[in-house]
């Protein structure tokens, strides 16, 4: 785990942006493949979320296991990160797309409000 990594995942916006500056790079990857955008979707840090993206991370990178930062934020109800993601463009990978669409059909029908994505 990586210094940018832990503090995404725990909202310390003030500290990844100072790794930021000083060269961490934004989408180093931990061994599951999971970036800093990811952990910190998968913790609704919206705040950090927009720090990530506004330094150039890749909303489309996907995980091992296939999942996506948007997949994440959806899974875990974080709708503030959903529409942050939405707003720039993810776009879910094909061999994703059938399983981002059971994820979203399930997510309509429990959250109304993810049926304004731009997915299906």
């Amino acid at each position: 785990m990586t210094p940018l990594y832990a503090a995404a995942s725990n909202g310390q916006k003030e500290v990844v942006e100072a790794l930021l500056a000083k060269g961490a790079q934004v989408d180093l990857a931990n061994t599951e493949g999971i970036t800093p955008l990811y952990a910190a979707a998968e913790n609704g840090q919206k705040e950090v979320v927009e720090a990530l993206l506004a330094k150039g991370a890749q909303v489309d990178l996907a995980a091992k296991d296939g999942a996506q930062a948007l997949s994440i934020a959806i899974a875990t109800r974080s709708k503030e990160v959903v529409d942050l993601l939405l707003q720039h463009n993810v776009q879910v990978a094909p061999e994703q797309k059938k399983a981002a669409r059971h994820g979203l059909h399930f997510s309509v029908r429990h959250f109304p409000w993810v049926a304004k994505t731009n997915l299906y």
